[in-house]
């Protein structure tokens, strides 16, 4: 992963320049080119995904799992159990659109990955 993570840093650096056939009259000289810019949204997605896996867990910072199992399911009103509920489900809403919005990006690189 580091030398992965390595090279990906390398490459988000490349410029269109005369190594690319380019002249610095070209409008486009110095801006970066395609895989420059594909090193970016790779590195971005990686440490989502890295990221992703340390997220907390919806039940347990809403309330609602300790609440809703065990002991403290009797002792419990149901307003405060809902309002765990809801959280909850806020939560695991949230994580869905993340998670979507990610792999929609995946999606538009996906013929720029290689192994």
């Amino acid at each position: 992963p580091e030398a992965g993570v390595a090279h990906l840093e390398w490459a988000k650096e490349l410029r269109l320049d005369e190594s690319h056939g380019m002249k610095r009259r070209d409008k486009d000289y110095g801006k970066p080119t395609r895989q420059a810019l594909v090193a970016v949204e790779i590195l971005e997605l990686y440490k989502w995904w890295e990221e992703r896996g340390l997220r907390p867990d919806p039940g347990e910072v809403s309330g609602w799992r300790e609440l809703a199992v065990g002991e403290n399911k009797e002792n419990s009103n149901d307003r405060k159990r809902m309002a765990a509920y809801r959280k909850m489900e806020s939560i695991e809403k949230k994580y869905r659109k993340e998670d979507e919005r990610m792999m929609v990006r995946l999606v538009r690189i996906r013929d720029d990955l290689w192994t």
